[in-house]
């Protein structure tokens, strides 16, 4: 780990009365949930411009809406 990220570390453990342990876990939690966040996203985008998944959802909506008038 680098010096200054290490002294960070440190010093913000003191200031808050953590342990280091416990940073840098939360730093890996929240960074491994914004990637797992960031390629969900990726995911929609490609979805969304894939002409198959559009029609499958429009013919979806179409029967949801269908089944809806029937109530």
């Amino acid at each position: 780990m680098k010096k200054n990220i290490w002294e960070e570390v440190t010093q913000t453990a003191q200031k808050y009365g953590l342990t280091k342990r416990e940073i840098i876990e939360s730093s890996v939690e929240q960074h491994l949930f914004k990637l797992k966040q960031k390629e969900y996203e990726d995911g929609f985008k490609n979805l969304a411009n894939d002409k198959d998944m559009l029609e499958m959802a429009e013919w979806g909506i179409g029967d949801y809406y269908d089944q809806l008038e029937k109530l």
